[in-house]
């Protein structure tokens, strides 16, 4: 019995010691501390200074880690950021600094650095409106240091670089006025009259624009301030402006109205940055480079609005209404807008009619990046590919666009003519009754012309050649193989437009096999109905492989052959002439000596005898 409790009293005992153990142990993962201090005056000049701090736990002194990562700073470390060493309380401490002289050097350094395009938005107003400071980013401290320590570990081959981070202080400072705030940085000190929508209306028309920039102020902050709230808005306003009014609306709210009509890109971005009292806007219209095609001109419209001087009700951002439109001949895409490093769909509303294109949505933020994709697109009634192969194993290939002129097909010949020139090719126009053609011819090996067409066609498009001598039938099998990614073409309007494709037979060449396949459809030639030394097949699909295999006169085989037949038949005239020879000088030697020749048979014997018997008698 005392046995029994005695072993109770030890499980118990162990027991209890072991929730005591368990209640005392703490998990302690300790973290890099980064602190960050940014200073600026009012012009965004100024300094970032960034402060790592590892503890024992992480990094410890005189460890190879740490002089793993004294290696990786001073080889990787980004020439925009300066470092320092040192320690604090026994842990190892790293300092780096960043300076600069403008907003724009500030995001041209960050951007390097992190890899994706950084976004600042600094305001300093003193007006009738705004009154304080305004300083945003979209990036924190961490991503200024820690990417390019892993990815310099990586390349170097160390491990144990990889560190949990704890922001634990960020301050901003303007002249001297110091403010905490959060790791990505949002600093609000700004203070004034609200303003209810700006909403900004963009037309885009023959290479120029008109725009209307409409200000919405509650009644009664107009009628409080009326005449100072005139003036400011008076001085923003630039003299090109073909209106500016007041407007009372029934919402018990003014409109403050401003347009702009037929100007230019940088005119329409220096008017709207006076409008909204900021230097940090900025417009651009370009060939999306990607985008644009042989059979459609595709741009983009992208454009920075800084709209951090004003403030919202209760000192927040104002709402933002944005619009813009093409003529109806213009295609156009959904508006995107850049928001954490990416590119999002922004659009509510897209109006698509056959007057205009309107895409259209609301923002809220002081800061807005947009771009919008517009352009043309070229119908074409057909396109004609044609591949002659050639000797040296080389191939001529040619691509035809044909237009029809009753269709704009000039304007869509001369732009495919311009834009095949742009490529560095030259492409020649012709035209045949009703239908303009734009062609471009050009040789080489197969592989030397997949970058051209790649270029020309879009998507990927590639070409190979193998040959097989047949030196029997004195002739080369050529096998062809062409790949043709024509996705980027046959869209819109010309996603039905017929594509054929040719194979010459010409110059001694034979055709023997001509197919194609795709996720449509596979199809082959008939060869019988080879006209003018041609075969055509007309291709259905946008991912098409097509194979041709042709014949061709192996000329040195054949020289080879004619050689060797030449002589054999010299050698066999030679051997016939030779033979007839000795027969006709037989029988003129026979008829006079044959009785001779037998007795001489006789004497011959007899000689032989005789030595025969000398010999045995000597």
């Amino acid at each position: 019995m005392k046995k029994k409790w005695r072993m109770l009293f030890l499980i118990t005992a162990a027991f209890i010691s072991l929730l005591f153990l368990s209640s005392c142990r703490q998990e302690t993962t300790e973290k890099v501390d980064i602190q960050t201090t940014l200073r600026v005056d009012n012009s965004f000049a100024g300094k970032r200074t960034i402060v790592l701090t590892f503890p024992q736990s992480v990094i410890k002194t005189g460890s190879e880690t740490e002089t793993n990562l004294e290696k990786v700073i001073q080889k990787h470390c980004p020439n925009t950021l300066t470092p320092s060493k040192g320690y604090y309380d026994g842990k190892i401490q790293y300092s780096f600094e960043m300076s600069f002289e403008s907003a724009h050097e500030y995001l041209t350094k960050t951007t390097d650095i992190i890899g994706m395009q950084t976004t600042v938005s600094f305001s300093n107003p003193h007006n009738v409106m705004t009154q304080g400071w305004k300083l945003e980013e979209n990036f924190q401290s961490s991503q200024l240091i820690l990417d390019w320590i892993a990815a310099g570990a990586k390349s170097e081959g160390f491990s144990g670089l990889d560190f949990e981070t704890d922001e634990s202080k960020t301050t901003v400072s303007l002249n001297d006025e110091v403010r905490s705030t959060t790791p990505v940085i949002a600093v609000n000190c700004l203070d004034g009259h609200p303003i209810q929508r700006i909403k900004i209306i963009t037309v885009k028309e023959k290479g120029v624009y008109d725009r209307s920039i409409i200000f919405t102020i509650s009644q009664s902050t107009y009628d409080s301030i009326a005449k100072e709230i005139k003036e400011y808005f008076s001085s923003v306003t630039d003299k090109a402006a073909i209106s500016a009014q007041w407007l009372l609306n029934t919402n018990s709210s003014y409109d403050y109205t401003v347009k702009f009509n037929d100007v230019t890109l940088q005119e329409l971005s220096g008017y709207t940055n006076k409008l909204l009292n900021t230097v940090y806007g900025d417009i651009e219209y370009t060939d999306k480079g990607t985008g644009s095609t042989v059979l459609a001109q595709q741009n983009s419209y992208s454009e920075i609005l800084d709209f951090s001087n004003y403030i919202g009700n209760n000192s927040t951002n104002v709402p933002i209404e944005y619009t813009y439109s093409v003529s109806g001949t213009t295609e156009l895409s959904e508006c995107q807008l850049y928001e954490n490093g990416e590119w999002h769909i922004a659009s509510d509303f897209l109006e698509d009619n056959q007057y205009s294109k309107v895409s259209s949505f609301r923002y809220n933020g002081s800061q807005m990046k947009l771009r919008i994709n517009d352009g043309k697109q070229y119908t074409a009634t057909s396109i004609e590919l044609e591949s002659v192969p050639l000797e040296d194993d080389k191939l001529q290939k040619t691509v035809t666009f044909k237009y029809d002129r009753t269709k704009g097909g000039d304007e869509a010949a001369n732009y495919a003519k311009a834009y095949i020139d742009s490529l560095g090719y030259g492409a020649v126009l012709s035209v045949i009754n009703d239908e303009c053609i734009c062609t471009y011819t050009t040789s080489g090996s197969p592989e030397t012309l997949n970058d051209i067409f790649t270029q020309i066609l879009g998507g990927k498009n590639t070409a190979k050649y193998a040959s097989e001598a047949q030196f029997m039938t004195l002739r080369t099998m050529k096998h062809y193989r062409d790949h043709l990614d024509l996705s980027a073409l046959l869209l819109g309007t010309n996603a039905e437009t017929p594509v054929y494709y040719r194979v010459a037979a010409n110059n001694g060449n034979l055709i023997k096999e001509f197919s194609y396949s795709s996720s449509e459809n596979t199809a082959q030639s008939d060869l019988s109905t080879i006209r003018d030394g041609y075969a055509l097949l007309q291709l259905k699909g946008t991912d098409i492989d097509v194979a041709f295999n042709i014949t061709s006169p192996n000329i040195s085989d054949i020289i080879f052959c004619s050689v060797i037949s030449g002589i054999l038949v010299l050698i066999a005239v030679a051997a016939i002439f030779i033979l007839r020879s000795r027969q006709l000088a037989a029988p003129s030697l026979g008829s006079g000596s044959s009785h001779a020749s037998l007795g001489g048979g006789h004497s011959d014997l007899a000689v032989k005898k005789k030595s025969s018997v000398n010999l045995k008698k000597k």
